[in-house]
């Protein structure tokens, strides 16, 4: 399979198929820049990845592990990004050294 500029190639492990697609923007390759590209996913798996990122520690409400977060997150400093996030979602976001605790009563309602 021959790509050009612009396409992609996915493999579904589990047929074993092959299928040519389009990059849109940068987000294929945004990583190489140190960019983390969130669409749609819950806010329990944005905190694992930002944990990772900063080397810090994440508490956040089981009320608000299942939020929708959509979110391109640069180099921007953590508690900028951590407080951009619960804004987003109408949370609090409190900071003990390397420690976050972020709570709330729950997703907003769409």
């Amino acid at each position: 399979m021959l790509l050009t500029a612009q396409q992609k190639v996915t493999y579904a492990l589990s047929t074993g198929v092959l299928r040519k697609g389009t990059v849109e923007g940068n987000e294929e390759t945004d990583w190489m820049e140190g960019i983390l590209n969130f669409k749609n996913k819950p806010f329990r798996e944005v905190a694992a990845a930002l944990e990772r990122r900063f080397a810090i520690e994440i508490r956040l409400d089981p009320r608000l592990e299942d939020c929708s977060i959509y979110a391109k997150i640069g180099t921007e400093p953590v508690e900028s990004t951590l407080k951009a996030l619960t804004y987003l979602i109408g949370a609090e976001l409190q900071k003990s050294g390397t420690r976050y605790s972020i709570t709330g009563s729950g997703c907003p309602s769409s």
